[in-house]
């Protein structure tokens, strides 16, 4: 509705407060894909980290966003059962 989203607003608001361009990177870029590879990545990590509160937060079928599909499991380096353990441990750690 905007022409933006809570990524951009996000780096925007990394930068005004100084954080570093990494960090402001990585925010900025975890719904959409950066220019440069470190960035990408950066964002990416920030990506799976959102995904897995999400999935956590909502059970595993509730989610309705980005998902981690075996393409994302293998560019994490993450096995099926590391994937199960993570959601369970960030499930866990939503009900605390």
């Amino acid at each position: 509705m905007f022409g933006f989203n809570h990524a951009h607003v996000g780096g925007l608001l990394a930068n005004r407060w100084k954080l570093a361009p990494t960090v402001q990177a990585a925010v900025m870029y975890h719904h959409s894909p950066a220019t440069n590879p470190e960035d990408w990545a950066r964002g990416f990590i920030v990506k799976a980290a959102n995904t897995y509160a999400h999935m956590a937060a909502t059970g595993n079928g509730g989610w309705i966003g980005d998902l981690l599909g075996e393409d994302s499991l293998q560019a994490l380096g993450l096995s099926a059962e590391q994937h199960q353990a993570i959601l369970e441990m960030t499930a866990e750690a939503t009900m605390e």
